[in-house]
């Protein structure tokens, strides 16, 4: 990062190893703090839209930790996989329920619908929102195994990875480049 200008505190409000690679490929100075709100009760008791779900839950998690960090610029997102127009699909936390995501989205057009807000002193000083139309090819038993076994592999890998990055949910992580 250049040293000629002193760039502003940014966090992520976010654990996801893909928006740290992210912010890292951008070589920006941040760090980690994960908002840890309630996802599962928002989704449940929101009444508008997908879309208007994800900017929601978006911003839940910039403000929660605004409140902790006001002088900062809080980056966060949220993804939503919708099958038909309100079915969300929650990410998997075992294999059983991976294979039934799977073969529900199978040769289906399903949304991936993104949503992301810079938040400052809890006021939200900009956010957007993208809708992406997938179609997924028939998948049969078989290679929906075979994928989830091969993720599986590739998830040991991210907890190896975040191990030796020091990430930690509990933990704060800075990418500052400074000493």
């Amino acid at each position: 990062m250049s040293k000629f200008y002193k760039q502003q505190p940014l966090t992520l409000a976010s654990g996801s190893a893909s928006r740290k690679t992210l912010l890292d490929s951008l070589g920006l100075d941040f760090k980690i703090v994960i908002s840890h709100c309630d996802e599962d009760h928002i989704k449940q008791n929101h009444t508008g839209t997908c879309v208007e779900l994800a900017v929601v839950l978006a911003k839940v998690k910039a403000l929660a930790v605004s409140r902790q960090h006001p002088d900062h610029f809080i980056i966060a997102a949220d993804q939503l996989c919708v099958l038909g127009s309100s079915k969300i699909f929650d990410k998997p936390q075992n294999h059983a329920t991976a294979k039934e995501h799977l073969k529900q989205l199978s040769g289906q057009t399903h949304q991936q619908i993104s949503a992301c807000c810079l938040v400052k002193n809890n006021s939200v000083l900009w956010e957007i929102q993208d809708i992406a139309l997938l179609t997924m090819r028939k998948l049969d038993e078989k290679t929906i195994e075979a994928y989830l076994t091969a993720d599986k592999l590739h998830q040991k890998d991210r907890m190896k990875q975040r191990a030796l990055l020091n990430i930690s949910l509990k933990q704060p992580y800075s990418a500052s480049k400074e000493p």
